[in-house]
């Protein structure tokens, strides 16, 4: 069985770029950042998928991307999961969004009624920047947090879902696109 998920593709201004650079030689240690072709938010993981629900999620997608429109999203600080103590998840969060949070809010209840459990995870928009094993000087990431928790990137066009496979590799995941909607 594939292992799935529906999410936004992002594409990423040159001043991202710039600040990863910035943020890798600041953040030392063990960290596995995301390759920017990975780049996106997920809405929807399904983990193990059959033929049958990625046929259902195919159609379910559909349907709501017909009559949802492209919308803006912007990222803005930067922050850490679960907590600074103990980091595992460096991310970008998102200025929050109507539309975001009714497109999400449609595709879960689009699947829960098409059979598919609904997901109990509370969205929370970020983009995951980087997985950390362990960090070199910990005690300097409040400061590197604190550092950027103004920090805004320009507005990001939204204008489609895809419903990717996600296989697991040595390298990283790699991510094959199963299925591409236009908002």
């Amino acid at each position: 069985m594939k292992r799935t998920f529906v999410a936004i593709p992002i594409s990423l201004s040159p001043d991202y770029f710039e600040f990863i650079d910035d943020l890798k030689m600041k953040v030392k240690g063990k960290i596995n950042w995301v390759k920017p072709e990975n780049m996106h938010l997920t809405l929807a993981f399904f983990g193990s998928t059959s033929p049958e629900m990625e046929q259902i999620v195919k159609e379910v997608t559909l349907n709501i991307t017909a009559y949802k429109r492209s919308f803006n999203l912007t990222p803005h600080g930067l922050y850490v999961f679960p907590a600074k103590r103990k980091p595992r998840l460096m991310w970008l969060g998102l200025e929050h969004s109507n539309d975001l949070i009714n497109l999400n809010s449609a595709l879960l209840d689009g699947l829960f009624k098409a059979g598919i459990d609904k997901q109990e995870k509370k969205l929370t928009p970020h983009l995951s920047l980087g997985r950390i094993k362990w960090l070199e000087n910990p005690e300097t990431l409040d400061g590197i947090l604190d550092q950027y928790k103004n920090l805004t990137f320009p507005r990001m066009l939204i204008k489609r879902l895809v419903y990717y496979e996600s296989e697991l590799t040595g390298k990283g995941p790699v991510y094959h696109i199963l299925a591409s909607y236009l908002l």
